[in-house]
């Protein structure tokens, strides 16, 4: 079912009901790209003969971080 939503009084600007796709699209595509962009930050901090070396309290932080993030994100409304 759409609605109209008017910002302005001569235009109308018309809204559906089925957001809920659109925004799980949007989610996977910049949930992608920042782990993309994490990766990308880890391997180039690491030389070509170097090995990624993380410790179990790196992991961790970086974990509850992440928890910590996804937190906030549910918190908006």
């Amino acid at each position: 079912m759409s609605k109209v939503v008017y910002a302005d009084k001569e235009k109308a600007i018309e809204t559906t009901d089925n957001w809920k796709p659109t925004v799980l699209a949007a989610g996977a595509v910049i949930g992608a790209a920042i782990g993309l962009g994490t990766a990308f930050l880890l391997i180039s901090r690491v030389g070509e003969d170097e090995k990624l070396e993380i410790s179990p309290s790196q992991g961790l932080k970086m974990g509850l971080a992440a928890l910590t993030f996804l937190r906030q994100i549910t918190q908006i409304r």
